[in-house]
């Protein structure tokens, strides 16, 4: 026993070592881009043009922050990090974060009882699978990180402590006590998205018990809502919920609607089972076991709360990051609670087998990040050496095999916001794009090649194009179904770009992102 005991610390640690170096080397190829270049830029803006550390300059950033952007502490940390901290510092950091939200989720699963290696690589494996890794751009840049790890594990460590003292469990060490409260008041103030569903559940949560919670509990649930209260405090916050819930905007929540559907596959296939179980006597019974018990009902209620924040305040597929952690923790709960609980079993040859598959996977992600990040390191170094109003012709990564799972970041130089605030750093008009594909260097614009079907589009392979003049390619819509050359219909999120021709004209270009679409297209509609 005491050797079987030894064998899983050994294997523990390896899983956990495996676990922070993955993630470190992920961090370290991971290029500042998008919003860590627009979190530089208001730290410029706020001191003067000046990079260096200065109170006055980083109040004043804190202060424009709050004001016009959101309370978030995450992004009032963004450009601390981005600026001042060594990446490799920030890379171990975000690494033992990623490795402590699995570590507790398989707390969370197994109780009190111990973790085996069996459940943490379980709940690994669901978070490759399931986890929003990327979106725009991946969850591993700096600013991405901050707004959707540091928040979840702060929510996850909340609920397991209010979980924790509600049963019975009070903390008899007054520093824990104390450093339980701080995490709750951290979690309230690093991300209104995570703390508003938090703080919502729990408040059910004490109406449904009458407001009869132990002391500790309440001093929780004031810390929580004390940081919430400045986070989501923010006037900013407030104008863009109103002009999200004008009425004009309501006819297109339903892409909202698809992108949560599609990024929480386990809320809609729990959803399913359990409503067609309810015409069921004995799975109703199954049912009220698995809501009944109090842990589950914190993290039913926050999913589900988080679920209906995402679509009525249209959120991107990133704002799922908590929600699916939470849906993973339920589901292996779930299937704890039927009795297909195999996770306490030592299988020492399955273990090694996920963990050498999680490390291959890892291996090819972490080849394809490199190659986009030496792409990137060559495309800045050339910016600095360029004029200000040139576009770099140069055929950028835009996609990656299907088996990276979305992993790696992809097609991020054909963002807007990337344009935008790459151009604010290195001083460059903001309509001239610092990268564009070599088929637009040479292309004919006086005699472009048009879509048939739709001539007011035209095509350089797999790019659309159109004429620029009076269109405000931000206001072009983002889905968009393609006919091919072969008559199959390809549905596709499409980042519109506009750029000066070599004819001297104004052009936006159309980048589908998903692989499938190829051209030569024959027609091309917008997609609701």
């Amino acid at each position: 026993m005491k050797g079987l005991f030894a064998k899983h610390k050994i294997m523990m640690l390896v899983i956990i070592l495996a676990i922070i170096l993955i993630y470190t080397l992920f961090s370290l190829l991971c290029p500042i881009m998008t919003d860590d270049y627009m979190f530089w830029g208001k730290y410029l803006t706020a001191n003067n043009g000046s990079m260096m550390p200065s109170l006055s300059g980083y109040c004043n950033y804190v202060r424009d922050l709050w004001l016009y952007e959101n309370g978030r502490l995450a992004n009032m940390l963004c450009a601390p990090v981005v600026l001042w901290m060594s990446k490799l510092a920030w890379a171990i950091i975000l690494a033992v974060i990623i490795c402590a939200i699995y570590l507790l989720s398989a707390r969370m699963v197994n109780g009190s009882r111990p973790v085996s290696p069996l459940l943490l690589m379980s709940v690994w494996i669901c978070c490759i699978l399931l986890l929003p890794w990327y979106d725009t751009s991946s969850l591993m840049l700096i600013d991405y990180a901050l707004n959707y790890f540091p928040p979840t594990l702060l929510t996850l460590a909340t609920i397991w402590a209010a979980y924790r003292i509600e049963s019975g469990q009070p903390f008899r060490n007054i520093y824990y006590y104390c450093a339980i409260v701080v995490i709750a008041f951290l979690a309230g103030i690093f991300h209104e998205g995570f703390s508003m569903p938090l703080l919502a559940a729990i408040s059910v949560i004490a109406a449904v018990r009458k407001f009869s919670m132990p002391g500790q509990w309440w001093g929780i649930y004031i810390a929580l809502l004390c940081g919430t209260i400045i986070s989501a405090g923010s006037p900013a916050i407030w104008t863009r919920f109103f002009t999200v819930m004008d009425s004009r905007t309501q006819q297109h929540l339903l892409p909202y609607l698809r992108t949560l559907v599609k990024t929480t596959p386990v809320l809609l296939a729990m959803s399913t089972v359990a409503i067609a179980a309810l015409p069921f006597r004995k799975s109703r019974q199954v049912l009220h076991s698995i809501i009944s018990d109090r842990l589950n009902q914190y993290l039913i209620l926050t999913a589900s709360i988080s679920a209906i924040m995402v679509i009525i305040l249209k959120a991107p597929a990133r704002a799922t990051t908590g929600l699916n952690l939470l849906l993973i923790i339920l589901l292996l709960r779930t299937v704890k609670s039927l009795g297909i609980n195999h996770f306490q079993k030592s299988s020492t040859t399955a273990v090694i087998v996920s963990l050498i598959s999680v490390c291959l996977f890892y291996s090819g992600v972490l080849l394809w990040q490199f190659k986009i990040f030496d792409e990137n390191h060559q495309i800045t170094m050339l910016l600095k050496d360029v004029d200000s109003d040139e576009t770099i012709y140069m055929d950028t990564i835009r996609h990656a095999p299907w088996w990276t799972l979305s992993h790696p970041i992809v097609d991020i130089w054909y963002t807007s916001g990337q344009i935008r605030f790459v151009n604010n750093i290195y001083g460059r008009p903001e309509d001239i794009p610092p990268v564009l594909p070599k088929v637009l260097e040479r292309y004919d614009f006086s005699n472009p090649v048009t879509i048939p079907e739709k001539t007011v589009f035209c095509q350089a392979g797999d790019i659309i194009l159109m004429k620029g003049d009076n269109i405000d390619a931000d206001k072009l819509p983002y889905n968009w179904r393609f006919t091919l050359a072969g008559g199959e219909e390809v549905g596709s999120y499409v980042m519109f770009v506009p750029f000066i021709a070599n004819n001297g004209e104004r052009w936006i270009a159309g980048f589908p992102t998903r692989i499938q679409v190829k051209g030569p297209f024959l027609n091309i509609k917008e997609s609701y």
